[in-house]
């Protein structure tokens, strides 16, 4: 599992995601932030969409943002044939939950 950046699912999470899944690994990236509004896209080098990216991280619930990788968590593991280990590497925000 590949958690987000403060700067959403983006462009650099899905490569760090699809280099995963391209090793064989089942790789996910939830996003977090999608009870507030789904679908936005950040790049952290643009400063105004940067600056959006730290107002959603004040609105950011980090109980609720666990339950959501919980959730995930079940999820990948009901694709699978067999109940597997889950790997987790975060990024920013990713890091602290």
């Amino acid at each position: 599992m590949v958690i987000q950046e403060t700067t959403r699912v983006n462009a650099g999470i899905r490569r760090k995601a699809d280099k995963l899944a391209e090793a064989g690994y089942l790789a996910v990236a939830p996003d977090l932030f999608w009870r507030m509004e789904r679908g936005i896209e950040l790049d952290p080098d643009v400063e105004p969409e940067f600056q959006q990216a730290l107002d959603w991280m004040q609105k950011f619930d980090q109980d609720t943002g666990v339950r959501d990788i919980e959730a995930t968590i079940r999820a990948a593991r009901a694709m699978l044939e067999s109940p597997a280990k889950v790997g987790v590497v975060g990024y920013c925000l990713g890091g602290r939950v």
